[in-house]
């Protein structure tokens, strides 16, 4: 992440209402050019094609916020005294995607929907809009333009961010252990709540390894595994359900739902029937059902337990009836 510094200015462009019908479609006119001082090569400004830019946009009054270097920025353009209005999201102002005047003094558009609106407003609604004063519209563009100042700070682990309680507990499961702020593992586990009644430095983890806990937990806290297999988050599927982390599992199942193929229906197939798992249950049998005629040849699909085969054919009838 960035740490960004942001500069804002505004300029307005004066219209004739007359050039709405004595223009041509794609002559334009042009606002003042404005610098913008504290960034070095920067001038931006307001180009209006009262006419509309193309045969398609005649009725409508195209306009667009040039700038002559790439940059990042966001614009709000609006008719005054009139309730038009549009603004943009963030995005990267290409210097390539600039407007350019053509032999016929005429502006050409590369990339219109990367800085402006062919259809700004329509010429009905602007000449009813009450924005029309002495026979003149005139419209207002505030920008804001953006460029990096160096890295910002890092995302900080959710157990630092305990000020309060930063005791720790040690769990204790084969082959090591992990240390955990209490307070954060007590909030995402009813059942850790539970255990720490009594105010135990140790809990004992007898039914998964290190490995699984390590990984589960570093997850709830954002962060990254690295390469994993999808038996390693079945692992710590589990490994929320025996420990009510509902947060948890409710992350990795949308995810396997979400990812589900034919190399991955298999495994995940054996977990939903084993857990009663519903909505995986109906996913695998979608993916079944659609990869029926590779699936019903691959060994690991045909190894699997025939009570899970039959749960799946059977849910795959259903949904497809």
């Amino acid at each position: 992440m960035s740490l960004v510094k942001s500069y804002k200015d505004s300029c307005s462009i004066e219209i004739p209402v007359s050039a709405l019908s004595q223009k041509r479609y794609n002559e334009y006119l042009e606002g003042s050019f404005c610098p913008i001082i504290e960034i070095d090569g920067l001038q931006w400004w307001v180009v209006c094609v009262p006419a509309g830019d193309s045969v398609e946009n005649a009725g409508y009054v195209s306009v667009y916020v040039a700038v002559s270097k790439a940059v990042d920025g966001r614009y709000t353009l609006s008719v005054k005294n009139s309730d038009i209005k549009s603004r943009t999201d963030m995005r990267r102002f290409r210097s390539h995607a600039l407007p350019r005047v053509s032999e016929t003094n005429r502006y050409q558009f590369d990339d219109r929907e990367s800085f402006g609106w062919n259809q700004f407003v329509s010429h009905k609604v602007l000449l009813g809009s009450g924005g029309i004063k002495d026979g003149i519209f005139t419209l207002v563009c505030d920008v804001e333009f953006v460029i990096p100042m160096g890295d910002a700070p890092p995302v900080p682990r959710v157990t630092s961010l305990f000020v309060v309680n930063r005791e720790e507990v040690t769990l204790s499961a084969n082959k090591g252990s992990y240390r955990i702020n209490k307070a954060f593992l007590a909030n995402i586990s009813p059942t850790f709540n539970a255990m720490f009644v009594n105010d135990p430095e140790n809990v004992e983890i007898r039914d998964f390894d290190i490995g699984t806990v390590s990984k589960a937990l570093n997850f709830c806290q954002g962060i990254a595994l690295g390469g994993a297999s999808v038996g390693v988050f079945i692992e710590m599927l589990r490994f929320g359900l025996k420990y009510e982390i509902t947060g948890l599992v409710k992350h990795i199942e949308s995810w396997l739902i979400r990812t589900m193929n034919p190399d991955t229906v298999s495994e995940v197939a054996a977990f939903a029937w084993k857990f009663a798992r519903k909505d995986l249950q109906d996913q695998c049998a979608r993916c079944f059902y659609s990869n029926r005629n590779d699936l019903t040849i691959n060994p690991e699909f045909v190894n699997m337990d025939p009570a899970i085969i039959q749960g799946l054919l059977q849910t795959a009838l259903i949904i497809d009836s």
